[in-house]
């Protein structure tokens, strides 16, 4: 029998449990209604209900559970420092979730147990056979929570949990079992396995981690803090999470008895990309425990030059795609226009297909390269079965919500609005004569509908810019539709539009990049944008553009990019490779109703950007608010986490977002945040991103952590004081600060302005500063006296710093004082 004391305010989250049960859901077809004025990043994107869920709703707030299931309870969950009992992930069809848990009680007295229940779904819950609650919000990843209490006799007793969802698309998907009783509980989980070597394993695996978070050559080494006293057999499973389609790799290794590290293989054994690794040992026939980390690898010998002109590089990044791209349609559709590869390209492409047939969610991203292989490539190749496979595909197709359907597709963010309209505008403009039974109407019906929705899109963006601000996730979706636009429209109006929004886009880029890096604030991110900067897809469209930058497995709009005849502005070039002595300030506006203001300063060793002022102390969803940048590696952000798990699902995750935002300044180099975060929020400290291992030296002084990389360096501090993580997968590369109420300065230099780190160190060190945890008073060597509060704009000797409001376009500063 396992046995876990459960203290008060100990969450209850050690079972054993069923095999997930998922069902694709079907559901009436109907249609939608909605404003798509991207309102849901204000509002959350639960403000758009889709049919199923009514029905689902309908069919399970009430509908009898049965106490007597037939699901085998074999697996043991281990949470690895989740409070919740957690299945979270991403479903591109709705889809119909079941689990069920059980363990037992040991309570030291007889009397009334109190307990708080969290859900998004719905959860029913048994003691000793007994039903104490059923709580079903079914609230579409928004927890809610609900209070209980138990009369139980001392001694042992049998819970039995039951908990269900409708997934459509990320579905956080979970209960947790929280204790509010000062007596001490046990949680106990029944197991005929050896209970000394399931603890021992599951703290060896607890303590499992990686030295650096990327790796470019060499073998790669797993660390753990302790050792085991046996030989185990460590299974590797890695590749790309949910929309990340890098081909994975699989391998079994050996854990030699009392050793701390293991070879898990060399990085060429690895797809390159950002990988999520599971380690799972095998305890018995029936169990295993898993456990996952992330890492980014990309191999050194892809750190090759960039050739001159730009036709060469546009022909290298196709060949490269192929080699090493996703295996969606833009790699397809590269294969095809090089004649290369077409068995492999036709088995892509059908199963693109089969997905736009199911409406998978973004079936909007793969529709529109196929109808560019359409326009461009028909007839060229595969047989007459695939091309009349191919139309029935694109004339079912649900193109926007007033048709009906029973899918979950995203419609209502700006690339995938723009996506379906594109898709709509193309697909009429190929059949304008034949019927799309979805709607019943004929292809240039569709064609005029579209051309209208996209009239109205562009004529928003060019006065709002992003919602989703800076995205290197999703600028590159927006390109799919901007490119195919410019190459494949009949209609020169709507030509000359995207070329319009090429070109501002291309801009953004160029003023936002460091050295070919896209590494600023960002309107929505993961934690593979913010920790692997090699294979953030902008920094491929940075390298065929104007030399600079990274290839990768980037595909999205990087081939239709290639395989277009557009031309970047070469000027800009020396923006994105920023390399005079000189500093760069960029302020633009972006988003409805002036959403955020965004300010970046940047010379040739760093560049350093926020978000200004930015919904301060209100909940966060995918922000990524402030950014340090020195190179791809040696970075430095600050957010406060949207959940305790180290490697969630959550949005905001652990370090993409954040749970509550920050009010943030910033002047020049000079960076200041303020939390406040509200108590109903699980994480109560805010934490800075600190990979040492990128730094070439870093120091501890006081409450200063300093640091350097080549003639780039920084400091950073908190009021509520710094502590390196020295465990974890976080080991020697996150700054914690405890506390609701926080804040944190950051001060960029280089060696042009204090000749040499020393020097930095002494100013900084020996410069005024009183900092509070809800201000800022700080005498800079350079620039003079800042005061920053909840109250007040932040002021530099007295004077306050206005934000100003630009627009997307933007303001560009050149500053010559350093």
């Amino acid at each position: 029998m396992l046995e876990y004391k459960i203290e008060k305010d100990d969450f209850l989250n050690h079972w054993k449990i069923s095999k997930l049960k998922e069902e694709n859901y079907k559901s009436a077809p109907d249609t939608m209604e909605a404003k798509i004025d991207n309102s849901w990043l204000d509002e959350g994107f639960s403000i758009h209900q889709y049919p199923c869920r009514k029905e689902f709703l309908s069919e399970y707030k009430t509908k009898e559970i049965d106490f007597n299931n037939d699901l085998s309870m074999a697996d043991i969950y281990f949470p690895f420092g989740n409070p919740k009992v957690e299945r979270s992930w991403f479903w591109f069809l709705p889809t119909y979730l079941e689990s069920w848990a059980e363990s037992q009680l040991k309570v030291p007295k007889s009397r009334e147990y109190e307990f708080e229940l969290k859900t998004c779904g719905g959860v029913k819950i048994w003691v000793n056979g007994k039903e104490v609650i059923d709580f079903r919000p079914y609230t579409r990843n928004i927890e809610k929570t609900e209070k209980f209490s138990i009369k139980l006799d001392k001694g042992k007793h049998k819970i039995k949990v039951f908990f269900n969802d409708l997934a459509e698309r990320d579905t956080l998907y979970y209960f947790s079992l929280q204790s509010k009783n000062k007596l001490t509980i046990k949680q106990l989980i029944e197991t005929e396995n050896d209970l000394s070597k399931l603890k021992d394993i599951e703290n060896l695996l607890e303590s499992a981690h990686f030295k650096e978070d990327t790796y470019k050559k060499g073998e790669i080494k797993l660390h753990f803090s302790d050792s085991f006293s046996k030989t185990l057999k460590l299974k590797i499973e890695a590749g790309g999470d949910f929309i990340d389609f890098i081909e994975g790799a699989k391998k079994t290794v050996v854990l030699p008895k009392d050793k701390k590290e293991v070879e898990i293989g060399n990085v060429n054994e690895y797809p390159m990309g950002f990988n999520h690794i599971k380690i799972s040992i095998l305890i018995n026939n029936d169990l295993k425990m898993s456990k996952h980390l992330t890492l980014q690898v990309y191999q050194k010998e892809l750190l090759f030059p960039a050739a001159d002109n730009l036709d060469t590089r546009k022909e290298n990044s196709l060949n490269f795609i192929i080699e090493h791209g996703e295996s969606i349609a833009q790699k397809a559709l590269a294969m095809v226009a090089k004649k290369k590869e077409l068995k492999e390209a036709k088995k892509i492409l059908i199963n693109e297909l089969e997905g736009i047939e199911k409406r998978k969610d973004c079936s909007d991203f793969y529709l529109v390269p196929i109808l560019w292989l359409w326009i461009k490539f028909r007839g060229e190749v595969f047989d007459q079965n695939f091309w009349n496979y191919t139309e029935k595909v694109i004339r079912n197709f649900r193109y926007w919500i007033d048709e009906e359907g029973n899918d979950v597709m995203w419609y209502f963010s700006e690339n995938h609005a723009l996506l379906f309209h594109v898709s709509e505008l193309l697909a009429g403009q190929i059949f304008p004569e034949k019927e799309f039974a979805n709607a019943g109407i004929e292809g240039k019906a569709h064609y005029l509908k579209a051309k209208e929705r996209l009239e109205e899109w562009f004529q928003r963006f060019f006065a709002e810019g992003f919602s989703e601000w800076n995205s290197t996730a999703y600028i590159p979706i927006d390109l799919i539709g901007f490119f195919a636009l410019y190459e494949l429209a009949d209609d020169k109006a709507l030509k000359k539009l995207a070329k319009k929004a090429i070109d501002m886009t291309f801009e953004l880029i160029a003023y936002n990049s460091h050295h070919g890096l896209m590494a600023c604030s960002h309107g929505r991110s993961y934690e593979k944008e913010l920790k692997g900067r090699y294979v953030n897809y902008t920094n491929a469209l940075s390298r065929v553009s104007w030399g600079v930058g990274y290839l990768n497995e980037a595909t999205n709009a990087q081939a239709l990019y290639c395989l277009s005849d557009y031309k970047p502005n070469p000027e800009l070039k020396k923006y994105v490779d920023w390399d005079k002595a000189e500093s760069m300030i960029f302020k633009n506006t972006q988003g409805k109703n002036n959403f955020v203001d965004l300010y970046l300063y940047k010379n040739r060793d760093y560049l350093i950007t926020s978000a200004l002022d930015f919904k301060p102390a209100k909940k966060g969803y995918q922000e990524h608010i402030n950014q340090l940048t020195i190179d791809a590696e040696a970075l430095c952000w600050v957010n406060h986490p949207g959940e305790n798990v180290k490697i969630g699902f959550g949005r905001p995750s652990y370090w993409a977002g954040n749970g509550y935002l920050p009010k943030v300044a910033q002047y020049k180099n000079v960076q200041f945040l303020l939390f406040d975060i509200a108590d109903e929020h699980p994480v109560d400290f805010t934490h800075a991103y600190f990979p040492t291992y990128a730094y070439d030296e870093y120091l501890e002084i006081e409450n200063y952590y300093f640091a350097r990389k080549d003639s780039a360096f920084f400091a950073i501090t908190a009021a509520n004081k710094l502590n390196l993580a020295a465990a974890g997968i976080n080991q020697d590369r996150e700054l914690k600060s405890a506390g609701r109420k926080n804040s944190w300065l950051i001060r960029a230099a280089n060696r042009d302005e204090f000749n040499s780190f020393e020097n930095f160190i002494e100013e900084i060190s020996n410069s005024f500063l009183d900092i509070k945890e809800q201000e800022i008073n700080f005498n800079d060597p350079k620039h003079g006296r800042f005061k920053f509060n909840w109250k007040d704009n932040l002021l530099l000797n007295d004077e306050p710093i206005e934000i100003e409001h630009t627009d997307p376009g933007g303001k560009l500063i050149i500053d010559k004082k350093l």
